[in-house]
């Protein structure tokens, strides 16, 4: 009851109210972009390739920025460095907007892509640095997974949003191109303007220790690969990582769930949506159990054991000619890929200095991006080339041969007995 408690009064610190309002609208922007950027791409291209260029154009400058990135976010306010890139992000939005209204060439929307995914490149480190910079320590992982189980929902609404919204639009205009949804686009972009208005509105905490400020305050432009150096010295939060970009980046059922809805489900847009739905919503329900029982025992074991598990379902799925069982599978997705969401997110909260976060933040933003953007990519070259159930099936297979490799590459993680919440000492 303490517990509870202590939880129920952090959530009434302003602040932090505030700033979970804000991320799960943003969240569900994001979730609402990326599912009518897709549809949208294949309706124009009828092209698999086309959709997996869409992660192509949006990893790059992540990985041009990623060492840039975190020294920004570490050497400057956390605070304007996630204002600034919010700004970016609304900017790209309405661009993408204004290419989609107007039936302009695909290479323009490559362009507003790739614009989306330099703000991302400083938006996302600077999100999770400055959300970490405001929680109270005593309830740090109730409260990430709180903030991660809102964020899920709302991608599961944004989702329904999107396939409901293409629908919906399509039949009103009476037409069968998507030239007519841009009001999607421009709903996207007012939820990050709402995430804009709640972040302005908090007034950050002092930082508790002043010398790493001051440190901070005397970066280097040397210091930009200082986090490669700490991820070596850490391989337990370097092999979490490679595990995400390994196995996910061969299991992106996801990239092709607007070929699966369209030409092997024949379930349309309706379907459409409840398979982009179902995966927040698996990736929810798990995410809740999180607030009750924090994975913070064994968490290497669990780790590994979902993303086989993940592996498994990915092929699983590939086979499936039943909406409602794909629908099912991709539930399950969603709360096996949570529990990798949750575990390395309490790795990179506890095991790293606050003095240091932004720029392994931003080599773990990285990673999930490439993990996920080329794995769209893989996903459309493999179905280009031997069709979407050829490479579902066969991307799940791959997931499950590399988990395998990096638990016997990096023992340490597998080990791991449990997430020691006093190895941040950089606070």
């Amino acid at each position: 009851m303490e517990e509870d408690n202590q939880q129920i009064s952090s959530l009434n610190v302003r602040s932090i109210r505030l700033y979970i309002a804000g991320h799960t609208i943003a969240a569900l922007s994001l979730s609402l972009l990326f599912a009518t950027i897709n549809w949208d791409i294949l309706d124009k291209t009828d092209s698999m390739r086309a959709l997996g260029l869409v992660g192509l154009v949006q990893v790059l400058p992540i990985m041009g920025l990623v060492f840039p990135a975190g020294w920004v976010v570490d050497r400057y306010r956390k605070k304007s460095v996630l204002l600034l890139s919010c700004v970016g992000l609304i900017f790209s939005t309405l661009l993408l907007c204004f290419l989609s209204r107007n039936g302009s060439p695909l290479k323009l929307i490559y362009l507003a892509l790739f614009l989306f995914g330099v703000a991302r490149a400083f938006f996302a480190p600077a999100k999770t640095a400055f959300f970490l910079s405001i929680l109270p320590e005593k309830n740090k992982p109730k409260l990430l997974s709180l903030n991660s189980s809102l964020g899920q929902l709302s991608g599961a609404i944004g989702a329904s949003l999107s396939g409901v919204g293409i629908y919906l639009l399509g039949y009103w205009v009476g037409k069968h191109h998507l030239l007519d949804i841009y009001p999607l686009y421009i709903l996207a972009g007012v939820g990050y303007f709402i995430f804009f208005m709640c972040v302005a509105s908090i007034i950050p905490p002092k930082p508790l220790n002043k010398e790493a400020v001051k440190r901070n305050v005397g970066l280097r432009f040397k210091d930009f690969f200082s986090g490669v150096s700490y991820l070596r010295e850490h391989n337990i939060i370097l092999g979490a990582l490679l595990l995400d970009l390994l196995a996910v980046l061969f299991g992106g059922a996801t990239a092709l769930l607007s070929v699966y809805a369209y030409k092997i489900l024949g379930a349309g847009p309706i379907g459409y949506g409840l398979l982009r739905s179902a995966t927040p919503i698996g990736a929810m329900c798990m995410a809740l159990w999180h607030m009750k029982h924090p994975p913070m025992t064994h968490p290497g074991k669990r780790l590994i054991a979902s993303v086989i598990g993940f592996g498994i379902v990915t092929i699983c799925f590939g086979y499936s000619r039943w909406l409602w069982l794909s629908v099912l599978l991709m539930v399950i997705l969603g709360a096996l890929d949570n529990i990798s969401v949750v575990i390395r997110s309490l790795l990179l909260s506890f095991y790293t200095k606050e003095a240091m976060r932004g720029r392994v933040l931003a080599i773990s933003n990285l990673f999930v991006n490439m993990s996920n953007e080329l794995g769209e990519l893989e996903s459309g070259e493999l179905a280009h080339h031997i069709g979407a159930v050829g490479s579902v099936v066969l991307g799940g297979m791959l997931s499950i041969v590399c988990t395998v490799g990096v638990a016997f590459g990096f023992p340490a993680l597998f080990r791991l007995p449990k997430i020691e919440t006093d190895k941040n000492t950089g606070r």
